[in-house]
C-alpha cells in the first residue's frame, strides 16, 4: 500500500484539501493541526513543500491555494492522454481525435471547459479529506477524469444544447484507454463498439 499512497503524498493532499475548503479566506497552520491528525511539524513541513511547488501561496502566515498552478499540473496530467497509441484498427480514429484535441488544448483550458475543470477539481479536492479513495494528487486527478467523462456522457445523451458539448466529447474519447486492452476483453465477448464513448467517436468523425 505504501507504494500506492506514500505518506508524504497523503499529508500534502490533506493540506491542499483543507486549503480548497477555505479558499477565499485562507488558513493558518494551526487550523490544520486542530482539524486533522497531522502534527504541527508535519503541517509545517508540508506547507513549506507546497509553497516551494507553488501550490500554496502565503501572506502574513496565512496560506491560500494556488488554483492556477493546480490547473497547470492537471493540464500536464491530461495531456498525456493525447499521445497516439497502438490500438485496434476499428478504434484507429481515436488517435486522430487525440491529435485534434491536443491541437486545441489552449482553447479548451481558456474557455468554458477550463472553467468546468477548475470547478470540478476544486470541489473534489475540498472533499478529499472525507473520501477514503483520494490520498494523493494522482488520485485527485483520476477522480476529475472520471467526473469529466461522466459529464460528457450526460451531455451526449441529453436533448439540451451545450456550448461546450463537442469539446467534452473530444476529451472523453481522447481519455478512453479501454481499446488498448480489447484483446483481453474480447476473450469475454466484450466488443466496446456499443459503448457511449465509441458512439461519441463515430459522431465526431461524421461531423467533420
Amino acid at each position: 500500500m505504501s507504494l500506492i499512497s506514500p505518506k508524504e503524498g497523503v499529508n500534502q493532499l490533506k493540506v491542499l484539501s483543507h486549503a480548497a475548503g477555505c479558499q477565499s479566506e485562507g488558513f493558518k497552520q494551526v487550523d490544520i493541526v486542530e482539524r486533522s491528525s497531522l502534527t504541527k511539524g508535519a503541517v509545517s513541513n508540508n506547507c513549506k513543500k507546497l509553497v516551494n511547488e507553488d501550490l500554496l501561496l502565503t501572506e502574513n502566515s496565512t496560506y491560500y491555494l494556488n488554483d492556477e498552478k493546480l490547473i497547470d499540473y492537471y493540464r500536464t496530467h491530461i495531456e498525456d492522454y493525447f499521445r497516439r497509441r497502438d490500438i485496434p484498427d476499428r478504434f484507429r480514429y481515436y488517435n486522430e481525435i487525440r491529435t485534434r484535441t491536443k491541437m486545441k488544448i489552449n482553447q479548451l483550458f481558456d474557455g468554458e471547459i477550463g472553467d468546468l475543470i477548475h470547478d470540478i477539481l476544486i470541489s473534489i479536492l475540498s472533499k478529499a479529506n472525507r473520501d477514503g479513495q483520494i490520498k494523493t494528487i494522482q488520485d485527485l486527478f483520476n477522480r476529475v477524469d472520471y467526473v469529466l467523462c461522466k459529464a460528457s456522457e450526460d451531455v451526449y445523451l441529453s436533448d439540451e444544447e451545450s456550448d461546450f458539448g463537442e469539446d467534452l466529447l473530444l476529451l472523453a474519447v481522447s481519455m478512453d484507454r479501454s481499446p488498448e486492452y480489447l484483446s483481453i476483453l474480447e476473450d469475454y465477448q466484450i466488443e466496446l463498439t456499443n459503448t457511449i464513448t465509441f458512439k461519441m467517436s463515430e459522431d465526431i468523425k461524421r461531423g467533420e
